[in-house]
C-alpha cells in the first residue's frame, strides 16, 4: 500500500503559517486542508480569505510547494451542486493554488440538497469543466446518490476521488473500511484519525482492503486542542502524526511467500536496472494509470530501451561532414553501418513502433501476429499473421513486445 497524501485538515489563524511551511517541507506528502464556509469565516477551523491568500503565497514559494486542499461546506458547496455555479472556484480558488477540492455535501456541514439527481448532474459537469483540480466527494450514506454512480462507472473520470468517511467529519473512529472501488477510482479514508490512532488504522488498511493500493488518509478533529480556552489547530499533534506515519513507512510492500522463486533470465538477456526505467515501469503497471498516460509511458520506455538496445550497433566513418570549425575527421563523424528492421508483435507491439522509428528513421517495419492460447502456464503462443520478407535481409532486427497478456510470444518470434 502506498500513502499518496496525509491530509491535515482545519488549519486556521491559530497556527503560524511558518510552522506549516516547516512541516510541509519536512514531510512532502502532507496536504493541508482549508475549510471554507461563509457563515463561519473567521471562527476556529474556518480562516478568513486574507489569511488564505497569505497561505497561498507561502505555499507557492516553498520548496517543495506546499500541498493545499480546499474542503467546501455551506454556501460554497451548495452553489456548485445545487446551482451549478463554478465562478467562485474558477475565479478565486484555483488561482490560489488548491490542487484538490473536497465537497462536504452533508447537512451537518451546512449543505441541504433538495434534488440529488440534479446535484449529481452538476457534479459531473463540474468534473468535466474544471479539470485542473482533483474533485473529492465524501462517501457516506447521505451522499450515496453522488458517489455510487462514480463507483459503478466502468471508466470513471481521472480527476475525481472519493473519501470514505461515515462520520461525516465528526471524528468518530472507523472500525470497518470499505474496499477501494474496483474500477480504479482513487479513494481515501477518514474518521477518528489522530496521533494515537493513525498507526493502528494504517496497519488494518495495509493488511486488509487497501493492500497493494494507493490511498490517502485525512483527519481534522483529533488535530484540535483547547489552549487558554480557545479551540486551536495543534501543530504539535500534526507533527506527531507525521512522525508516526514516517515511523511505520509511507510505502508498504507485503512480504511475498512464493514457494517457487521465478527462474533467472537467460544468460544472454540484459535486464536494465536504470532507476528512471523502474519508476516509469511502476507507473505503467499501476491499475489507476489512465489510457492516455499509459500510451505516453510506453513511448518513453521504448525510447529508453531503444537507446540501450542500440548501444552495440556497428558504425562506420564518414568523410563528408563539415562543421563550423572545419571538416570532421576520424571518430568525430560516423554513420550506422547496419541495416535495421523493426518487428512489432501485434497488437501490443504496435505502440512501440513510432518511438523506435524516431530513433531509427531508416528502419523497415515488418509485422508478426501472435496470441497465447488459453490453457494455463503451459499454453503456447500461436502465430496467426506474418509479414516477414522472403527476399530481403536486414543486418539487425529489433522485436518490439511490451509483454502485455502475451507471455512467451517474444521467444517464439525469435526462434
Amino acid at each position: 500500500m502506498s500513502l499518496r497524501a496525509l491530509g491535515l485538515c482545519g488549519i486556521d489563524e491559530s497556527v503560524d503559517i511558518d510552522f506549516l511551511k516547516l512541516l510541509g517541507c519536512r514531510y512532502g506528502r502532507c496536504e493541508f486542508g482549508v475549510l471554507f464556509r461563509d457563515d463561519k469565516e473567521g471562527t476556529p477551523r474556518y480562516p478568513t480569505m486574507q489569511w488564505v491568500e497569505t497561505l497561498s503565497t507561502v505555499a507557492a514559494t516553498s520548496m517543495p510547494p506546499l500541498r493545499l486542499a480546499a474542503h467546501l461546506c455551506g454556501k460554497r458547496c451548495a452553489e456548485l451542486l445545487v446551482n451549478g455555479d463554478m465562478s467562485w472556484v474558477r475565479g478565486q480558488l484555483v488561482p490560489l493554488g488548491f490542487q484538490r477540492v473536497q465537497l462536504n455535501a452533508t447537512r451537518i456541514n451546512g449543505v441541504d440538497i433538495p434534488d440529488y439527481a440534479a446535484a449529481a448532474k452538476n457534479f459531473r459537469t463540474l468534473i468535466r469543466e474544471v479539470q485542473e483540480v482533483e474533485w473529492i466527494i465524501q462517501a457516506n450514506a447521505e451522499t450515496r446518490l453522488l458517489w455510487e454512480p462514480l463507483v459503478a462507472d466502468q471508466r470513471p473520470p481521472g480527476n475525481v476521488s472519493i473519501l470514505f468517511d461515515a462520520s461525516c467529519g465528526q471524528g468518530e473512529l472507523a472500525t470497518t473500511f470499505a474496499p477501494p472501488p474496483r474500477n480504479g477510482l482513487s479513494c481515501g479514508y477518514a474518521g477518528g484519525l489522530g496521533p494515537k490512532t493513525v498507526c493502528d488504522v494504517l496497519a488494518k488498511l495495509r493488511c486488509g482492503v487497501a493492500q497493494g493500493r494507493q490511498i490517502w488518509i485525512d483527519m481534522e478533529t483529533k488535530l484540535r486542542s483547547v489552549v487558554d480556552g480557545k479551540d486551536v489547530f495543534d501543530i504539535a499533534k500534526a507533527q506527531l502524526v507525521c512522525k508516526e506515519v514516517d515511523k511505520v513507512g509511507w510505502e508498504h510492500t507485503p512480504t511475498l511467500h512464493d514457494d517457487v522463486p521465478p527462474p533467472p533470465p537467460p544468460p544472454n538477456a540484459k535486464v536494465s536496472r536504470h532507476p528512471l526505467l523502474a519508476h516509469k515501469m511502476t507507473l505503467l503497471r499501476d491499475v489507476t494509470t489512465p489510457p492516455r498516460d499509459f500510451r505516453q509511458l510506453i513511448r518513453e520506455i521504448t525510447f529508453h530501451l531503444g537507446y540501450e538496445a542500440t548501444a552495440t550497433m556497428a558504425i562506420e566513418p564518414r568523410s563528408d561532414v563539415v562543421t563550423p570549425c572545419g571538416p570532421a575527421l576520424g571518430e568525430k563523424a560516423a554513420r550506422l553501418a547496419e541495416s535495421v528492421a523493426i518487428v512489432p508483435i501485434m497488437r501490443a507491439g504496435l505502440g512501440m513502433v513510432d518511438a523506435m522509428l524516431e530513433l531509427l528513421p531508416n528502419a523497415v517495419v515488418h509485422h508478426v501476429g501472435m496470441f497465447r492460447s488459453h490453457g494455463g502456464p503451459d499454453a503456447m503462443p500461436i502465430e496467426y499473421y506474418s509479414r516477414l520478407p522472403k527476399d530481403s535481409v536486414s543486418d539487425v532486427a529489433f522485436i518490439l513486445e511490451p509483454m502485455i497478456a502475451t507471455a512467451k510470444t517474444l521467444l517464439a518470434a525469435i526462434t
